[in-house]
């Protein structure tokens, strides 16, 4: 039999494949042990990177869940507040388009931006303390 070579599709160490949608979109993320309140930040056909407090360890399978999608996958590298999971199936293109659009109409807020609506409401007097 000969050799095969898919050197063709693979990328070089370090380059990814495909590239990544930049989103800020509210999201879930859950381990058989735990599961907390996330951000996505970029999501692609074959992974994401999450934003959450005390992220879960590399080589920890977690389920990815935001709006009407979830994806499995394994976290590839992990810091202080975000992780990289990879997807153990591709995403369909479908569900890239609707996270993109859902992206446009409902952003996450940063806390500076919920700071300054709570500060501004407060003196408008629509907000009480």
């Amino acid at each position: 039999m000969g050799h095969i070579s898919f050197d063709h599709i693979l990328p070089e160490v370090g380059k990814r494949v495909t590239s990544r949608l930049r989103l800020r979109l509210a999201a879930r993320m859950m381990t058989t042990a735990q599961a907390w309140p996330a951000e996505l930040l970029d999501l692609s056909y074959f992974g994401g990177r999450i934003a959450c407090d005390e992220p879960p360890q590399p080589g920890q399978d977690v389920l990815i869940e935001w709006g009407d999608f979830d994806a499995f996958g394994m976290v590839v590298w992990a810091n202080l507040r975000t992780c990289g999971v990879r997807f153990y199936e591709p995403l369909k293109a479908q569900v890239l388009i609707a996270t993109r659009d859902r992206n446009d109409v409902e952003p996450v807020q940063t806390n500076k931006d919920r700071a300054h609506h709570e500060a501004r409401d407060f003196v408008m007097g629509k907000l009480n303390r």
